[in-house]
């Protein structure tokens, strides 16, 4: 029987490209398990179960399906039985030509609550990988079980584990940002940081750029800001392009703190800057940011300059657009620049062309929200609350919701629609019943 054994486990062992070293541990020598394999020492269950947990790890990790069971050694060991029930789902999760496994929700939540709660190692991290991977997984299961694999490789030494957590993290940051879980991210970035300076190791750009990211977006800008500065810091291993659209990172958050003047400054030093053709991008979004925030200055300033800053930026329109580079955003502005400077019939047709450019729901709440002030000036009441009962007709996320809200409370609150009752009386609906879904605003 034993040689039996043995002979399985050099069968499995070849099979995954290991040696007998790969098998060791503190509790098993190289010599013990070369003695093993010829049947010449007896296989304990303390041991079988200690070759049987790497075999079976090493076969997840590799994607190399190994016949080995030790059931007449370890059948009432509860370890063995649930590291071969984890086993057994992980290679059922993984279907042979690319295919997906379509499992039910219930059974995905069963197998979710199994991995946690089992005595499983390594293998616990496999198997909430692969649930999270099932293309029939929502969303929100999704980043369920995503945060659980995180927190459960938490426990482990971050030495060891590096990788992984890199991997699920990044898993996690695709779904857990479109569904607004900031603050999720922001705590499993902090933790990464910390754990890589803790090691001596450097810290990818890409960590602080995010936290940067999930900062500015959950409106911590003093915490944005700092680690948007780490971020340029590392300028000598970024790219031009990163570089730069950091800076204009940092100007805007200095513009969301109401430090109008340090934004306009650093808008100012960029674009004298940026003489590079290539970087025409770049200089549109400056400008674009420049015409937005010129006018929230309390101090006066030089309206040819403004002037030139606008002229500049309709020029260079058509080429961002050829680039992509959210037009919708830079037509807003120029309608805002515009009104600024009393031009209102060209207000009025950027500012048209905004709302019809914006690429979805989220932009177009954005752009209402900067051209709010511009409206009564170009005349386009009907315009500004026909696109927001549009937008309430589609699927809107929480914060989408929270902010169409507080422009329909602006709407109500300023806007002089006395002329158009029928607007009047779709809107007041609208206040009372999104107002009846959102009592904490």
């Amino acid at each position: 029987m034993d040689k039996n054994y043995g002979s399985k486990i050099k069968e499995a062992r070849k099979k995954l490209g290991l040696i007998q070293a790969d098998l060791a541990s503190i509790n098993l020598s190289r010599t013990n398990i070369s003695d093993i394999e010829k049947g010449k020492a007896k296989l304990v269950p303390s041991k079988g179960l200690l070759i049987y947990e790497v075999l079976v790890v090493k076969s997840v990790e590799k994607k190399i399906r190994i016949s080995l069971e030790f059931d007449d050694l370890l059948s009432t060991n509860t370890k063995y039985v649930q590291l071969k029930k984890a086993y057994d789902l992980i290679l059922d999760l993984r279907l042979q030509d690319g295919d997906t496994a379509i499992i039910n929700p219930f059974e995905i939540e069963k197998y979710r609550i199994f991995a946690i709660r089992s005595n499983i190692g390594l293998l616990k991290y496999f198997l909430l990988m692969e649930l999270s991977n099932l293309e029939k997984t929502d969303i929100q299961n999704r980043i369920k079980l995503l945060t659980n694999t995180l927190d459960y490789l938490r426990w482990e030494r971050f030495s060891d584990i590096q990788e992984k957590y890199d991997v699920v993290l990044n898993a996690l940051t695709i779904d857990a940002y479109k569904e607004r879980k900031l603050d999720e991210l922001i705590m499993y970035y902090e933790f990464q940081k910390d754990n890589l300076l803790e090691l001596g190791k450097a810290v990818s750009p890409r960590v602080y750029y995010n936290l940067y990211l999930f900062y500015e977006e959950s409106c911590h800008y003093k915490e944005a800001l700092f680690n948007i500065e780490i971020y340029l810091s590392q300028r000598s291993i970024l790219s031009i392009e990163d570089y730069y659209s950091a800076l204009i990172a940092k100007a805007r958050l200095f513009t969301k703190q109401k430090m109008y003047k340090k934004g306009i400054e650093l808008y100012e030093d960029l674009l004298s800057e940026l003489n590079d053709t290539r970087m025409v991008s770049k200089k549109s979004i400056i400008l674009s940011n420049l015409i937005y925030n010129i006018p929230k200055l309390d101090t006066a300033y030089s309206m040819e300059t403004y002037k030139g800053y606008m002229d500049t930026l309709r020029a260079l329109v058509s080429d961002v657009i050829n680039q992509k580079v959210m037009p919708a955003h830079m037509y807003a502005n120029l309608s805002i620049g515009y009104n600024y400077i009393g031009d209102y019939e060209a207000s009025r047709e950027y500012c048209v062309s905004a709302i019809e450019l914006a690429e979805n729901n989220s932009q177009k709440v954005e752009i209402l929200f900067d051209l709010f002030d511009n409206i009564k000036n170009v005349k386009l009441d009907n315009l500004f609350i026909r696109t927001l009962v549009s937008i309430n007709e589609a699927v809107l996320n929480e914060k989408i919701r929270r902010d169409l809200f507080v422009l329909l409370l602006r709407v109500q609150k300023q806007l002089l629609l006395d002329d158009n009752k029928e607007l009047v009386n779709i809107l007041e609906n609208y206040i009372n019943d999104l107002g009846g879904k959102n009592e904490e605003t």
